[in-house]
């Protein structure tokens, strides 16, 4: 005798594990976007499956919540798969060893997805949404997600969905007012419009609408309103592009450094207000240590130059007697002639596994980095007024700049300083997305981003978000150019995310007044 209720279980199973695996599949798909603008219409289609799965069918919570799951650990892998670079590059492993590292990552990440969902579901069903107003609830869960993914447990808010308009600084100058996670809501709600066009095409113009608005706004923003003048302060930003298994070899500091100085003193004008910019770890001895050995490093400065250069902090205890290393950290260092140093910034937003190991009492290994000591996350803010009459700059190490509403830790600055070394990614998708994320933070602030990186994109940002230099990837040189002005504070920089929630506020009470 056949047993119906053990083959209609069955069924259901694979059911569900097909229509999972298809939804990991389209994350795959929604993680394209974040390599290239051009599959935009790609992520389209896979958001509108993932509500249609996940969102309007029957299913309990336990199952919304893996769906949504499977979509943001496609979603996070193949946006993220650049990561993995890291792993080979520093010798740390094989790629597959780093791809499952990644995998990991985009599990945890895929967490905030998942429960976007679950809540969408429990909101919709308490106010008996119809389609459009679940698609606004879908929204603004989404967003919020992103939110929280960049804020809780030291924050990760790499690829938001704002930044698929990265190629269009006329669509990213909203961003002035609602911050990249406002974009990201009013980008959630045009791409889920395809859902009401089949029943009310009045809805999807209606939910396309504020994206359009948003791109007029930039589009005169940018034409009538923004200037192009510069200030008088030259600046030379430096890029090496010293391959990344080079610069972990020992033997060639020396020949790095010279290379580094090579670069900074071929036709500088000795008479010019300039501020040379080196990497991020440009400088691999302690600048700290005033021996013999280090007192002409800087001497090719003239007295009308600062140098402003990555390089690794240490401290120093006295223990038993001797001078022990007690703490290492990732820094910026503004250095006058003969290694006059003016100020140091300790980085505050270390990388996991990158700069320190979580729970390294548990996990006995050395970082990405090579070394068996964690960084320690500085203290100081980021603001600092240069000496001789120079600006006042913000300075961030590597992925700070990521960080929406957290780049200035002080009174605003004239130019904001972002030095990274993404040799570590290769010639990936990787440092493109980070140029990105300078590029929407310029535009937030209004403030112009100077950024060098090791082997590329170095870039003048002015306020607008306009890149007025560019050194690509893999490429020796320097930019010379002079600082762009800033403009008046924005709204975001006044307010920061504020606007966002109550943006967030505003579509929940809409979706309150769609029921069914």
């Amino acid at each position: 005798m056949i047993n119906l209720h053990n083959n209609n279980i069955l069924v259901w199973k694979k059911s569900f594990f097909l229509e999972a695996c298809f939804l990991f599949f389209a994350g795959c798909l929604a993680g394209l976007v974040f390599i290239n603008n051009i599959f935009i219409p790609l992520l389209v289609i896979a958001l509108n499956f993932l509500y249609i799965c996940s969102i309007e069918k029957n299913n309990n919570l336990t199952k919304i919540f893996v769906l949504g799951l499977m979509f943001g650990l496609g979603k996070f892998a193949i946006g993220l798969y650049w990561i993995a670079v890291a792993f080979e590059i520093a010798n740390y492993g094989s790629f597959l060893l780093g791809f499952f590292a990644v995998f990991l990552l985009s599990l945890l990440l895929s967490f905030f997805t998942g429960f976007s969902c679950v809540v969408t579901k429990l909101i919709g069903n308490h106010f008996r949404s119809n389609r459009l107003g679940l698609v606004f609830i879908f929204a603004t869960l989404l967003s919020l997600g992103e939110y929280l993914r960049g804020s809780v447990f030291g924050g990760f808010p790499w690829n938001s969905v704002g930044y698929i308009w990265s190629f269009s600084h006329y669509t990213l100058q909203g961003v002035t007012w609602l911050g990249i996670y406002g974009l990201g809501l009013l980008t959630y709600l045009a791409l889920f419009s395809p859902l009401l066009l089949g029943i009310r095409p009045k809805y999807a113009l209606f939910l396309v609408t504020p994206l359009i608005l948003l791109f007029l706004f930039g589009t005169s923003r940018l034409l009538f309103f923004s200037n192009d003048e510069d200030s008088s302060i030259s600046i030379r930003i430096v890029q090496p592009s010293i391959n990344q298994k080079e610069k972990l070899n020992i033997n060639l500091r020396k020949d790095h450094f010279q290379k580094l100085v090579n670069l900074s003193k071929t036709n500088l004008d000795k008479n010019q207000k300039t501020i040379i910019i080196w990497p991020e770890s440009a400088i691999d001895f302690d600048l700290e240590d005033h021996s013999s050995k280090n007192k002409n490093l800087f001497s090719w400065i003239e007295y009308q130059h600062i140098l402003i250069s990555g390089a690794t902090r240490r401290k120093y205890d006295l223990v038993e007697g001797k001078n022990k290393l007690t703490n290492i950290y990732n820094s910026i260092f503004v250095i006058g002639r003969e290694s006059e140093l003016y100020h140091y910034y300790d980085k505050k937003h270390l990388v996991p596994f990158g700069e320190f190991i979580p729970l390294r009492h548990f996990f006995n290994i050395g970082n990405l980095v090579g070394s068996q000591m964690d960084f320690t996350a500085g203290k100081k803010n980021n603001i600092y007024s240069l000496p001789k009459l120079f600006p006042s700059v913000a300075l961030l190490v590597c992925y700070e700049i990521i960080f929406p509403g957290e780049v200035i830790q002080g009174d605003r600055p004239d130019v904001i300083i972002n030095l990274t070394n993404d040799a570590w990614y290769g010639n990936t998708a990787g440092p493109r997305q980070h140029l990105s994320a300078a590029r929407a933070r310029a535009i937030e602030e209004g403030l112009p981003v100077l950024r060098s990186a090791n082997t590329g994109i170095s870039a003048v940002i002015d306020s607008y978000g306009r890149y007025k230099y560019l050194l690509n990837f893999s490429r020796e040189g320097v930019i010379e150019s002079h600082i762009p002005q800033k403009i008046k504070p924005t709204f975001f920089s006044v307010y920061g995310n504020f606007p966002f929630f109550i943006l967030c506020i505003l579509i929940l009470f809409l979706a309150r007044l769609s029921r069914t």
